[in-house]
């Protein structure tokens, strides 16, 4: 009995120790970090992009007041200078640029506006994943002295049982 007793102690260990070394939660936690990683440099990506978007269409409007600008000046020299057919296609031209201006101004300013909130979501995104970090250091620590703890509770159980299994046989 003692040998079938002893043999299945064995193997118990034995079993126990390949899951404990086929499960690492350290490794889980190091993957965990890395998808969260990926996951906030893809929002930061984003965020850059849609700022240069923004950027871009705020340059385009900055370049279509300037263009109304200079029709309406166009328009005033001409009719300073009793060139009124000539003051007609600037300010014709003019209410064509003013148009596209009037299209894009609120989309700028709509941009802009999701600027600011993929900032912040960005930001916030940033503290959850620094959260995590920290936590995840706690974790594989917390589990490092678990397993240390497994480690020494097994050894003390094992001798235990094997001391008095060497009793029982002197």
């Amino acid at each position: 009995m003692s040998l079938f007793h002893r043999a299945k102690t064995v193997l118990e260990e034995k079993a126990n120790a390949a899951i404990n070394n086929a499960e690492d939660p350290g490794q889980a936690i190091d993957l965990s970090e890395e998808k969260l990683n990926e996951l906030l440099e893809q929002a930061e990506n984003a965020m850059v992009d849609h700022r240069s978007a923004t950027n871009q269409l705020a340059a385009q409007l900055a370049q279509l007041k300037e263009q109304a600008k200079k029709r309406a000046e166009q328009a005033q020299k001409a009719v300073d200078q009793n060139q009124d057919d000539v003051a007609e296609q600037a300010l014709e031209l003019k209410k064509q640029v003013q148009a596209q201006i009037d299209a894009l101004e609120p989309q700028v300013k709509a941009m802009q506006a999701d600027d600011a909130q993929l900032v912040a979501n960005v930001k916030a995104l940033q503290q959850k994943v620094a959260g995590f970090h920290a936590q995840a250091a706690v974790m594989k620590a917390e589990w490092g002295a678990s397993k240390a703890s497994d480690q020494v509770s097994s050894a003390v159980a094992g001798m235990g049982e094997r001391a008095g299994d060497i009793n029982m046989m002197l």
